[in-house]
């Protein structure tokens, strides 16, 4: 049963790691899904209505994985604890299942990096012409903030609504009625000129990292809690199937004729090695 200690230990640190992880996860996908208004409204704007490239999606898987890990760590280490074989062999199975959703997001966050972040601002200029009403009011969140204008530039907005432009983009109301809006000298103009796609990119990147790094750190802390689950699932197995033997131990003193009332019977597992 030595080793079977060593085993939980080892178990239990993982756990307490995992534990931590997955508290980071679920309070980082609380704040970027409810709390973090900037990655609110990108999340919202790089949704089209030909493609449907929501990340909301993946922050409530986020959200969850990290809620139930929490939950799998308490029982795990219950388990680990108490020796219960059927509890740890069930756990087993549910870290099993949780490492299997963890390992489908981080696939998912990696594609969304390498080919949707890639078509970004073609996916935003077809939001702004699908839905403009929609998209200039989540735009104009970002443009008061930061003091940019559009997806690419002011430009954007005259293929929409000739002559005119959220006053969002404006140094001053209304800018757009004294203001030649084809003018490109951004040091007289009273228009913002720059875009807002690269802010816009900078978020979703940064989202993006944070999910791939929080979910690959989770995936590989629960690969080890499910090698160390099956280790001992093993060991308690083994240790079941050993033969138990009865040992009659004597009270000092009593004889040996009055054995109803002497002797009590240990029933012991003992592991019986050929030399």
């Amino acid at each position: 049963m030595v080793c079977c200690f060593t085993v939980t230990c080892f178990l239990c640190i993982v756990c307490v790691l995992i534990g931590v992880t997955s508290l980071l996860q679920f309070c980082m996908g609380l704040y970027l899904t409810f709390l973090q208004n900037d990655v609110i409204t990108i999340n919202r704007l790089v949704k089209t209505e030909r493609f449907d490239s929501y990340l909301a999606y993946v922050l409530f898987a986020f959200i969850g994985l990290g809620f139930i890990s929490l939950l799998f760590v308490f029982f795990s280490i219950y388990g680990a604890i108490k020796q219960n074989r059927a509890l740890t062999l069930f756990m087993t199975i549910l870290w099993l299942f949780s490492l299997t959703l963890n390992l489908v997001m981080l696939a998912v966050s990696l594609l969304y990096y390498y080919f949707i972040l890639s078509q970004l601002r073609p996916l935003l200029v077809l939001s702004l012409r699908e839905a403009p009403d929609a998209t200039i009011k989540l735009l104009d969140i970002l443009q008061l903030k930061y003091s940019c204008c559009g997806i690419d530039g002011k430009n954007d907005y005259n293929q929409i609504v000739p002559n005119s432009l959220p006053s969002s983009c404006c140094r001053e109301p209304n800018c757009w009625e004294e203001t030649d809006l084809k003018s490109t000298n951004s040091t007289l103009s009273s228009v913002y000129t720059s875009g807002c796609y690269l802010l816009i990119k900078q978020h979703l990147t940064i989202e993006l990292w944070i999910l791939i790094g929080v979910t690959g750190l989770c995936s590989l802390l629960q690969i080890f809690a499910v090698l160390f689950l099956c280790v001992l699932n093993e060991r308690y197995r083994k240790f079941d199937e050993l033969p138990r033997f009865a040992i009659n131990q004597l009270t000092p003193g009593v004889p040996m004729n009055n054995i109803q009332n002497a002797p009590r019977a240990v029933s012991e597992p003992l592991e019986i090695t050929q030399i």
